[in-house]
């Protein structure tokens, strides 16, 4: 019901029990609508204040007091990659977008999530969190990262594997071109030979269209600036150079050399690549001969004399 003192004035009106609820219910649902389109953010650095979280977040539409809604797990902001959680999700949901997670370790000092931007995003992370510590407030060298699907983890996971190799080969490499450059400052001769797991030929199409060498090829510039000799590519017609290795779903390409220094290439009698007969295995063999005559025997060190003793 309701009534007025005078006519001037708004209407007074009392509401019953019933309707009371009806109106809490309306005020319950209208709660659980905002709770639908905000969201938590979680590990926000000291230095982030209210004022930059609303300039990041107001691209993802209008900001209604201090909720907004986004569908990512992750938003970026300044150096960070800012985890966020929906209002109202609920707790079995929260510890599901734990499951898939690993631990990084090894971080320069001081990395942030910004320097190492095209990792999260190449490893397809759902969140990545770098601790800082209580005392300087400065970055740890290890992160937590989670993932959507047990598949992005493993993928994730091999593709780092895969970059250790990587890394491995690259420091190997290094010291197979400091081992040669010491050799012929000695005047040796020498024989560099194996799988490089790398290809010349995909390094040679970049020299020849002027780009870059990139890291996992450096190794066959230097062998060409020091001299060395591919002993296939010498002993073969350039244009079809035979595969050394046949992969999955029978690829072939050429990733197993050998290469020598010029005085052993110009004694060079025969090269041969060819595939083994009785071991198993996706290589081929090479093998080279050459004429050891006025080579080895400039190297090779006097016998020492033996000298009887009398008795």
């Amino acid at each position: 019901m309701e009534f007025k003192i005078n006519e001037e004035q708004e209407p007074i009106r009392f509401i019953g029990l019933d309707e009371k609820k009806i109106l809490n219910q309306k005020s319950n649902e209208k709660i659980q609508e905002e709770r639908s389109r905000t969201v938590q953010i979680i590990n926000i650095p000291l230095y982030i204040t209210p004022k930059d979280i609303r300039a990041v977040f107001s691209r993802y539409g209008e900001i209604e007091e201090k909720g907004f809604y986004t569908r990512h797990w992750s938003v970026w902001a300044f150096k960070e990659y800012l985890q966020v959680i929906p209002l109202d999700l609920s707790e079995e949901k929260r510890l599901d977008r734990k499951e898939y997670s690993i631990k990084l370790c090894g971080l320069p000092s001081n990395t942030t999530a910004r320097d190492i931007q095209s990792f999260i995003e190449e490893v397809n992370a759902a969140t990545f969190f770098i601790p800082k510590k209580p005392k300087g407030y400065q970055p740890l060298k290890y992160a937590y990262i989670n993932f959507y699907s047990q598949e992005d983890l493993e993928t994730a996971t091999m593709n780092s594997a895969k970059a250790n190799i990587s890394k491995e080969i690259i420091e190997t490499n290094k010291e197979i071109i400091k081992t040669i450059i010491d050799g012929k400052r000695k005047n040796m001769e020498i024989v560099v030979m194996g799988d490089f797991n790398q290809q010349y030929e995909k390094y040679n199409n970049r020299k020849l269209s002027n780009k870059i060498t990139t890291r996992k090829h450096k190794i066959f510039k230097k062998l060409e600036e020091l001299n060395m000799r591919d002993m296939q590519k010498e002993f073969n017609n350039n244009d079809k150079i035979q595969p050394t290795f046949i992969g999955n779903n029978n690829r072939k390409s050429r990733i197993d050399y050998i290469w020598t220094t010029e005085n052993i290439y110009l004694e060079t009698i025969k090269f041969i690549n060819k595939k083994q007969q009785y071991i198993n295995t996706d290589h081929n063999m090479l093998q080279f001969k050459f004429n050891g005559e006025g080579i080895c025997d400039n190297y090779l060190p006097p016998l020492p004399s033996v000298v009887k003793r009398k008795e």
